[in-house]
């Protein structure tokens, strides 16, 4: 397996699982994140939009939340509705 030394959105999924990772926690947050998101898109009317909305794991063990392809109307709808809920956390 490659070896990724830095902790990023981008690191690849996983495809062979190592030792010591915590593979399913990450996958956990994941799903949980992925449930509320679909949930918001299904009240703003953008679920088939998503439809290849799922919850994955990185070669790190963090959690992510894949989109899919996703049209370039929806994802405006989408940064539409971002900009116009935006909150500091």
């Amino acid at each position: 397996m490659r070896a990724y030394a830095e902790r990023t959105v981008c690191a690849p999924s996983v495809e062979i699982l190592e030792d010591g990772v915590s593979y399913v926690r990450g996958w956990g947050h994941a799903d949980r994140a992925t449930k509320m998101l679909a949930v918001q898109l299904d009240a703003a009317g953008l679920a088939a939009d998503f439809a290849g909305l799922k919850a994955d794991v990185s070669v790190h063990g963090d959690g992510m939340v894949r989109l899919g392809m996703v049209s370039a109307d929806a994802a405006d709808r989408l940064v539409e509705l971002l900009v116009g809920a935006r909150v500091t956390r």
